[in-house]
């Protein structure tokens, strides 16, 4: 029980990430402390080091959080045709892409997103996952995804808009839009996800 006294409130962690959000917003990455996080969210320091033990700790639980804020099951809806779970996942992978903070940490820090996907399957991993292999179990009930290993097919899904959701901005230019990339994308997913026939 004494554990928990000296953790902060679950409202008070919220209003901590919020402030790591500004921080990492106006600073960055880097330049973000946990002294300057603590005095933004109005709490004293050692609640900060309770519960993190540096700024970058602080940081990943932050992206985990606005990352998962993203997706839920409720994207996920029986009868769901295959091209229209193809359009949602890519939509969730372009609301990455547009999301404020993995904006400025691919513009600022980059090396932290890649530390966070391959430092192995956290939090954000298993909820897109979950998601995902939901998607993918309607589909095959439905006979309108392949039968497969959906644990499988749903991580190779989750590298494919990953990969997207990291590189299409960067791919796209004047010649090439991300809309582009976007259909051709889910061209891909389709014949990847299509049944055997």
């Amino acid at each position: 029980m004494t554990v928990k006294r000296h953790m902060p409130e679950r409202t008070d962690e919220e209003k901590i990430l919020d402030a790591a959000r500004e921080c990492v917003l106006e600073r960055g990455v880097t330049a973000t402390t946990l002294t300057a996080v603590a005095r933004r969210a109005g709490v004293s320091r050692m609640t900060l080091y309770r519960r993190w033990p540096d700024a970058r700790a602080l940081v990943m639980d932050l992206i985990t959080r606005d990352l998962l804020s993203l997706v839920d099951m409720s994207m996920i809806r029986s009868g769901m045709s295959r091209a229209e779970a193809i359009d949602t996942a890519i939509r969730a992978a372009r609301d990455v892409q547009a999301h404020p903070l993995f904006r400025k940490i691919v513009e600022v820090d980059p090396d932290l997103l890649i530390d966070y996907i391959f430092r192995g399957k956290g939090q954000t991993s298993r909820g897109f996952l979950a998601i995902i292999e939901e998607g993918l179990r309607v589909g095959q009930s439905l006979g309108t995804v392949r039968d497969a290993d959906r644990r499988v097919q749903a991580r190779v899904m989750l590298l494919g808009l990953q990969a997207f959701a990291l590189s299409a901005g960067s791919l796209s230019d004047d010649e090439v839009s991300t809309d582009e990339l976007a259909g051709e994308f889910a061209v891909m997913l389709d014949r990847y996800l299509e049944p055997r026939r």
